[in-house]
């Protein structure tokens, strides 16, 4: 038996496999849990007029499920989180498909779905950087996270589909039985995820921990597991003094990131006057997350050799690409349009991903994913009041904004990049 003064993994084991397997399965499922609200509204009349406050609706309950399952994660563990978030968004599909036509039981169904999607990043993204080998973990993350953009291009894919073989009210049936037939079959996977062997450290499980490292051939003295015990089960008060800078510039990464990708992909069709029409929404959101799937592929061999720069070029890309989105929208381009928000769209899963990783990277066991469910409330928040704000603004404004928030990002991610700590393929021990 090899003995240890580490608790991270060398190598990738069947551990490593089981859990990214389980939760490339969850962001599949959440891919094509969220986009079924966008997807649906605009067919059906009694929704439509409330198309923008739905939606906001959706994020504010987006808000709350990260801030209060991003906690419970660290309190109950990210194992019994997942299978709570499995619960509630099986019991808000299997109840949309009877209740959708209902505007007050399709905004409360679909922002409970969103609430518990809002939910799974904290325990998800701990998992996977508290199990997954350094040398792997930002590919882990990377490639995991993908799978929600092939939720949303299967999803977005089967509603072009039956648009053109099926008339609209069965189209939507069609829909929602798809979606809740594969949470069905997948949701069985995700019983079996693992629980972080760093989290029952900070619990005091330590039998549990050495009943699992058995397992894998090592052993590690109660020394240094009573030591990591004590560095890493810290108050969230103690974080922010002591790592405001980090939280600083991780705030404005996450809000430009994440806004930057809810808005164009999903919601900016809804504006008064979006140029194209409520048809093209499907053809926006498989464009736009297809863009996405392929962007992951394009960054693994860099996302694991510099977070830092991968971070930087991101960013620079994503204000680009933003910038001519602005002019297809004023010039009416659909061509255009599509295309600029293709390759927007691959710069910002390469931020996403650079960006996941650094939240899960840089903060202790003990409040890792309190803090990332934190990182994740605040882009819930914004992306809610734009959503209400789309009813009285353009598009071309609404797209504007965005570019700020790109730009935003960019300044931010300069600032991480000359005096930022560089976290690939470190352990995240050493990065607290």
């Amino acid at each position: 038996m090899s003995k240890s003064t580490t608790l991270d993994f060398t190598s990738w084991t069947s551990e490593q496999w089981r859990l990214f397997i389980i939760t490339s399965i969850s962001f599949l499922i959440d891919g094509l849990i969220f986009s079924i609200s966008p997807l649906i509204i605009y067919s059906i009349n009694t929704l439509v007029k409330y198309a923008t406050y739905i939606l906001g609706i959706n994020m504010i309950f987006w808000t709350l499920g990260s801030i209060l399952l991003g906690r419970l994660g660290d309190i109950i563990g990210r194992k019994l989180t997942f299978l709570i978030v499995l619960i509630l968004e099986f019991l808000s599909i299997g109840l949309l498909y009877i209740f959708y036509t209902n505007v007050i039981l399709f905004t409360f169904l679909t922002s409970l779905a969103c609430f518990s999607i809002g939910g799974e990043f904290g325990a998800a993204f701990s998992a996977i950087a508290e199990l997954t080998p350094p040398d792997h973990r930002g590919k882990a993350i990377l490639l995991a996270s993908n799978f929600w953009n092939l939720g949303a291009v299967i999803i977005s894919s089967l509603s072009l589909l039956y648009k053109y073989f099926i008339n609209p009210i069965l189209q939507i049936k069609y829909l929602l039985a798809s979606t809740l037939v594969i949470v069905v079959l997948t949701g069985f996977a995700r019983i079996g995820f693992p629980e972080s062997i760093r989290w029952l450290v900070i619990k005091g499980r330590i039998d549990d921990v050495k009943r699992i490292l058995l397992k894998y051939n090592i052993k590690l003295d109660d020394n240094v597991l009573n030591e990591y015990k004590v560095k890493h089960n810290v108050s969230i008060g103690k974080i922010f003094s002591k790592y405001s800078y980090r939280i600083a510039i991780l705030l404005i990464l996450t809000i430009a990131v994440y806004v930057t990708y809810f808005i164009p992909t999903f919601y900016l069709p809804y504006t008064p006057d979006f140029p194209f029409s409520y048809n093209t929404i499907p053809l926006i959101i498989l464009i736009s997350n297809l863009g996405s799937f392929i962007g992951a592929f394009l960054l693994i061999p860099i996302i694991d050799r510099g977070r830092r720069i991968s971070t930087f070029i991101s960013l620079l890309g994503g204000f680009i690409t933003a910038l001519i989105m602005i002019f297809s929208i004023v010039f009416k381009n659909i061509y255009i349009f599509l295309i600029t928000l293709f390759w927007n769209m691959v710069f910002s899963q390469w931020s996403w991903s650079c960006i996941s990783a650094l939240q899960s990277e840089l903060f202790p066991t003990g409040v890792r994913s309190t803090i990332i469910g934190f990182f994740v409330s605040f882009e819930g928040i914004l992306t809610a009041i734009l959503t209400f704000l789309e009813a009285f603004l353009t598009a071309s404004i609404c797209m504007t904004i965005i570019a700020l928030l790109w730009l935003a990002g960019l300044i931010a991610s300069l600032s991480w990049l000359i005096r930022g700590v560089e976290s690939a393929r470190i352990s995240v021990d050493l990065l607290v």
